[in-house]
């Protein structure tokens, strides 16, 4: 059976009294998530590894680009001359 999920956007809270003490407060928020979120939530530790993974590569990718780009500029300058 399918239940469709309405999720809620936003509260309003409508005090009507003059004056107001409050002792105590709990604001509680239940949550259903999906996607990367849920993936991030039960899979914690293999998300921690995917994502140490991916700023590795990015970061790999960096210093290729770098080196590359600062060869370019080394024979741009020799060239020059």
């Amino acid at each position: 059976m399918y239940l469709q999920y309405w999720p809620t956007y936003g509260a309003v809270l409508e005090v009507q009294a003059k004056q107001v003490e409050i002792y105590k407060a709990t604001f509680k928020i239940f949550a259903k998530f999906s996607g990367m979120r849920q993936e991030r939530l039960i899979l914690s530790v293999q998300s921690l590894i995917n994502s140490a993974r991916f700023c590795f590569n990015l970061q790999t990718l960096k210093v290729f680009n770098a080196v590359e780009m600062s060869k370019f500029l080394w024979l741009s300058k020799s060239f020059c001359r």
